[in-house]
Parts: C-alpha cells; sequence; structure tokens
C-alpha cells in the first residue's frame, strides 16, 4: 500500500483508480492506505450537486467542468449512482452521464451500496484519494432521491441544489424540507417556459437566499461561468465558515467508517452467537429478548 499511495501522490491516474477501487470495496489494507493519504492531502474544494431526477444535473456538471478547465483547474467527479440490485455495483458506469474527457478530469461512478440519503459511505475516503492526488475541485453528484438528499450537505462545503421549471420540485422540495441543504439555487433549463416565474416565485418564498439564485442552461452554457464565479465568490466570502464546517465533515466521515465496522462486528456476532431460533419461532422468546442478551454480554467490546 505504501508504494501505491506514493504513486497516487504522483497523480499517476492507474493508480489513483486502483486507490479508489481498493477503498470502495475494502480490500485489505484499505484503511493503511487512507491513512497514508490523509495527512499529505492538498486543499481543495468540495461541491455537492444535488436536485430531482431529469433537472439536469449530469449535464450541468459536464459544462461546469468544461469551465473549471478553462481555467487550468484540475478536477475530479465522484457521481453516485443507484446500486444494481445484482452486483451491488454502479449501475451507470464512468464517463457514461459526462462526456468531459480531459487529462486533468477524473470522473469516478460509486454505487449507493443502499446508503441512506444517496451517498455512498465510500464518498468520505474518495475525497481523501482526490485530495492526495491534487485535485482541486471535487464534485459529488448525487442520484436525486428526494428528501434523503440532505446528507450530501454533510460531505461538501457548498452544495448546488438543482431545479427546473414547470417541474412541480418547487412545492416537493419545500415539503421535504430540502431547501435547506441548499448553498447556492440553481434554476437550469432556464431556456424553458415559466423560468422567470419559478425564480420570481422562489425570491419571494426565500428572501434570504436572493443573492444566491442563479439561472443557467446547461444545453447552451448560458449562466455556466456566472455560477462558477457565484461559488468561488462564496468560498472567499464564507471561508471562516467552511472551515467550521470542516469539522462537521470530518465527524459523518467518522461515523460512516465507525458505522460500517461496527456492522462487521454484529454480523459476526449474530453468526457465532447461540440464538435460540427455534425458540423465537414457536414463541416462547422473542428476537428482542435475544437481542437484551446479547447486548448484556457487551459484545461491542473488541
Amino acid at each position: 500500500m505504501k508504494s501505491l499511495a506514493e504513486q497516487v501522490l504522483k497523480s499517476d491516474l492507474h493508480s489513483i483508480s486502483r486507490a479508489l477501487s481498493t477503498v470502495e470495496n475494502r480490500k485489505e489494507g484499505y484503511l493503511d492506505l487512507l491513512d497514508d493519504l490523509y495527512k499529505k492531502g492538498k486543499p481543495s474544494r468540495v461541491i455537492g450537486v444535488t436536485g430531482a431526477p431529469g433537472v439536469g444535473k449530469s449535464t450541468l456538471v459536464d459544462v461546469y467542468i468544461n469551465e473549471l478547465v478553462a481555467r487550468k483547474k484540475k478536477v475530479a467527479v465522484i457521481a453516485v449512482d443507484p446500486s444494481s440490485p445484482f452486483s451491488g455495483g454502479a449501475i451507470l458506469g464512468d464517463r457514461i452521464r459526462m462526456k468531459s474527457n480531459y487529462d486533468n478530469v477524473f470522473i469516478r461512478s460509486v454505487a449507493t451500496r443502499g446508503a441512506i440519503g444517496g451517498v455512498s459511505d465510500s464518498v468520505f475516503n474518495m475525497i481523501v484519494i482526490f485530495r492526495a492526488a491534487g485535485y482541486e475541485y471535487i464534485i459529488i453528484e448525487t442520484v436525486g432521491v428526494g428528501q434523503n438528499e440532505i446528507s450530501i450537505s454533510r460531505l461538501s462545503d457548498i452544495t448546488l441544489l438543482i431545479m427546473s421549471p414547470g417541474s412541480g420540485d418547487d412545492i416537493q422540495m419545500m415539503k421535504a424540507g430540502i431547501m435547506e441543504t441548499g448553498d447556492i439555487f440553481v434554476i437550469n433549463k432556464s431556456d424553458y417556459p415559466g423560468a422567470d416565474e419559478f425564480e420570481t416565485f422562489l425570491r419571494s418564498s426565500f428572501t434570504d437566499i436572493n443573492n444566491k439564485i442563479i439561472k443557467t442552461s446547461a444545453k447552451n452554457g448560458q449562466g455556466v461561468k456566472e455560477l462558477v464565479t457565484l461559488v468561488d465568490s462564496i468560498y472567499e466570502a464564507e471561508n471562516d465558515k467552511i472551515k467550521k464546517k470542516g469539522k462537521a465533515i470530518l465527524k459523518e466521515g467518522l461515523k460512516y467508517l465507525l458505522l460500517h465496522e461496527m456492522s462487521q462486528k454484529v454480523d459476526e456476532v449474530i453468526n457465532h452467537a447461540s440464538l435460540s431460533l427455534d425458540d423465537i419461532i414457536n414463541g416462547s422468546k422473542s428476537p428482542y429478548s435475544e437481542m437484551k442478551r446479547l447486548l448484556k454480554g457487551g459484545f461491542l467490546k473488541w
């Protein structure tokens, strides 16, 4: 793992890909690899992109990448895809949804694997790898599954909430409380009918975010340069706030790590415990009494 870490630090693309697979599949030594890379990570901007299906997130991310590349930036994208019910892997592969093919752009699809909030528990670890490899911008694009997308804001410095006119997203988002997760509110497909009315609705309904609402059209590139500039200006204006959020992001990442290790331990305990399954089936005992017995045994002491 030491040699792999050294190659990642040199931005070797093959080694970055190997490291990402090692981490996602939790191969032996993956924690040592992450430990080495975390200590040598470079500053980067982590941007979450979320919104309902069909609002044009992937297309917008693609043209957003193109603009960053034009500004000589090195960009990594983590595209969180739904898991295949058969293999557990990402249904949509790398680079299928986005066509950017620059040498300094790395796009990686990752399966949700049933993670709550649509964000794989591997994402935090992948951010560590991309930072070590020197990527200045790391974009996390999520599947867009509704209320559970709130978790994207817990892993990103800034979250872009993508909407589109005429889709009914406005009412649904307010019901779900998703508006609270956004730092920048993007009305994509602004060349569609109803875009101006939608903007007026947002500005009148959420007066405290007026300076963070922007219209774009991924199809023709309208507003994309302005969006990149707005993101950068928020990083500068809210630098202290973003730094403070770093502690919360670390806490979220540690939670993912601990939950995985604990779930492994729970599986081990259940497989080796002398559970009275027959007694539970015939009703003389319940799964709850067995759970209390296991807890009293202190199975988390390892």
